[in-house]
């Protein structure tokens, strides 16, 4: 190899060295910089609009990211002081947290400066919920309905307001127009067809949770709500299929391992099969008094 031709690939060695030591302390500096709670907020842009930093707060706060929200939020009203959905926001956040007195102030300020805002009163009226003034969320949630009477998830707060109330009147009521409102959701339904089941309304009862199976086919407690129907209507082939299912897509579903256990024993007076389902429920919980009970009377039955 020629003098100047080493001397050329010495020259090429030492960029490359230069290069690399530079990157090296480059990517130093840059791990500096996001250490620190506030490291997030240097990989992103820095926006200007009230709105923009509205935005950026919602996608933290749905994928659970709280504190930054709060954060987004709270720049979001330092652009535009009067930004009422940044305010209405924040305070859920903070009602996340458990810090409900500073929830309720937040909200407050986002109602002062639109009353006509919804999603607020909605929002406040969790949080009443929440700490147990049920009339002051009666009415966040009321104030909700007429200012956006569409938007079905107020109809549903009230439902469970009333619910833990124990008017299950109003509470059916308000159900029955979240159904109207969100067809589709085998949660509805199946709260409606718990509710005519518990008021002996059996029919209605079976319809609702037909409709659970028809949005969502692996809807475990629905399929144990029909067995408890048929059930009760001696059906009881029809029961122990419902039971089944409903152990095909939860093993450890135990109420229905001890209905099962009911079934054979008193009304297919099949020892076997009974002591097998009433086992299954007491390897489920050990402390199951009347598996245990039922078991040392089949095996006692056996023995005579």
């Amino acid at each position: 190899m020629k003098k100047g031709e080493r001397y050329f690939i010495k020259k090429i060695i030492y960029s490359i060295l230069l290069i690399f030591m530079a990157a090296s302390a480059a990517g130093c500096g840059s791990k500096a910089k996001n250490d620190g709670p506030d490291a997030d907020m240097d990989l992103l842009p820095k926006f200007r609009t009230a709105s923009e930093y509205y935005n950026l707060a919602n996608v933290a706060g749905q994928n659970g990211k709280i504190d930054l929200a709060i954060r987004n939020y709270k720049r979001a009203i330092e652009v535009d002081p009067t930004h009422a959905k940044s305010y209405a926001s924040i305070g859920l956040a903070y009602a996340k947290k458990s810090d409900y007195k500073t929830a309720i102030a937040f909200l407050m300020k986002g109602i002062e400066l639109d009353h006509k805002m919804a999603f607020a009163h909605y929002n406040i009226g969790i949080v009443y919920a929440k700490i147990g003034k049920s009339e002051l969320a009666e009415n966040a949630f009321k104030t909700a309905i007429e200012l956006d009477p569409k938007d079905p998830v107020s109809y549903s707060a009230l439902s469970t307001l009333y619910t833990k109330m124990g008017d299950d009147q109003k509470a059916s009521f308000y159900m029955k127009k979240y159904v109207d409102l969100v067809p589709s959701d085998p949660y509805s339904h199946y709260n409606l067809g718990v509710y005519y089941l518990e008021k002996g309304i059996k029919e209605s009862a079976l319809e609702e949770f037909q409709f659970v199976l028809k949005f969502d086919p692996n809807f475990k407690e629905a399929y144990f709500q029909l067995g408890v129907i048929y059930h009760n209507e001696s059906h009881i082939d029809k029961a122990i299929e419902m039971y089944k299912k409903t152990l095909e897509l939860d093993s450890t579903f135990i109420n229905a391992c001890v209905n099962l256990g009911d079934l054979y024993y008193f009304e297919k007076n099949d020892s076997a099969n009974s002591l097998y389902y009433y086992n299954k429920a007491l390897s489920i919980d050990f402390n199951n008094k009347y598996a245990r009970k039922m078991i040392t009377k089949i095996q006692d039955e056996g023995k005579r």
